[in-house]
């Protein structure tokens, strides 16, 4: 080969190397990466969306690779489906991470669970159960989501209620139309509310209960068994047989009538039998309400007697057929 030939070779192949190191800087320039994962806000994935840098052709980025899945929720797509379309529609896709596949997860605005709650218990009423009632949804249906730019709101159909279970079902939807998202089935409970009276504060056996030392609490109807107290009038103008604490059911048989005679307290007893009245000092042993029998133990003989509270400060007592009545020493 001559002198000129080795030249002219050298220099061709030089050109080569320049050209093909120029085809690759050009191809890096718009070369796109794929990425692990991606978030879409539409109901459809796109090629840009799932890409980083430029694909070479503006309009390959708009090519739908896959329908987005519901408000949401997360689909996994094939890196390979993926580079396939990409390659049919002339788009410069790489994989450096060499991921065999990717995640897109759909936003979605959250339904607050006191909408979904709300909504069914409109439903309830409307199937004429009135009342208060607690709503109590099992399931996924807390995590209802809707697209963004929605209204986080539902839809219910096709509610049924079991009013001897408390149990009931229903189909919740958006209120907007969300393509490929079916309705969805939601369990529950729905559990009858009822207002009980309650202590505002402590009360002991010594107080008397006002009205204003009553409010009102809820709690489920299952819950109120014979001998719970449900009407104010049961507890306005009663004592505590022992102290009970606020805010908690009241049961009759923890209430009396006020204590009118005080264990230990001294008393002038007035004793009537037929033709005579007997006025003594006695001290009544045990406290006593309007009506109960309490015992009296008389100063003068320290005789212990059996009498009944009639009124604030008195006793009467029957001793040996002989009428006796005491008034308690103020």
């Amino acid at each position: 080969m001559t002198r000129l030939s080795t030249i002219a070779f050298r220099l061709i192949s030089f050109a080569m190397l320049l050209i093909g190191f120029a085809m690759m800087m050009h191809r890096d320039a718009f070369a796109a990466s794929l990425q692990a994962n991606a978030i879409v806000e539409g109901a459809q994935i796109r090629l840009a969306d799932v890409a980083t840098g430029d694909l070479g052709d503006p309009q390959a980025g708009q090519v739908v690779i896959a329908r987005a899945p519901a408000p949401g929720d997360r689909a996994v797509l094939s890196v390979q489906s993926i580079l396939n379309i990409a390659f049919r529609h002339g788009a410069t896709l790489d994989n450096p991470a060499g991921l065999s596949r990717i995640y897109v997860q759909r936003a979605g605005i959250p339904v607050p669970r006191e909408v979904i709650e709300s909504r069914l218990l409109d439903s309830l009423r409307d199937q004429g159960y009135d009342g208060k009632y607690d709503i109590s949804v099992q399931g996924r249906a807390l995590s209802f989501s809707v697209p963004v730019g929605a209204s986080p709101d539902v839809r219910v159909d096709g509610f049924q209620f079991d009013p001897r279970t408390g149990r009931f079902q229903a189909h919740i939807s958006p209120v907007v139309n969300v393509e490929g998202r079916a309705p969805e089935m939601v369990y529950g409970q729905a559990e009858a509310i009822v207002e009980v009276p309650v202590l505002a504060q402590r009360m002991t056996r010594t107080d008397v209960i006002g009205e204003n030392d009553v409010v009102w609490t809820s709690m489920p109807a299952s819950r109120v068994t014979d001998g719970l107290v449900t009407d104010i009038a049961d507890l306005v103008g009663m004592s505590p047989r022992r102290t009970l604490p606020s805010d908690q059911p009241i049961r009759l048989r923890d209430l009396q009538e006020p204590i009118l005679v005080a264990k230990n307290a001294m008393v002038n007893m007035l004793v009537q039998t037929p033709g005579m009245t007997l006025s003594t000092m006695g001290r009544a042993l045990e406290d006593g309400s309007m009506g109960g029998l309490i015992r009296v133990i008389n100063i003068d003989t320290h005789q212990t007697v059996t009498a009944r509270v009639s009124g604030p400060n008195q006793v009467e007592a029957n001793i040996a057929r002989t009428f006796v009545t005491a008034d308690l020493a103020r």
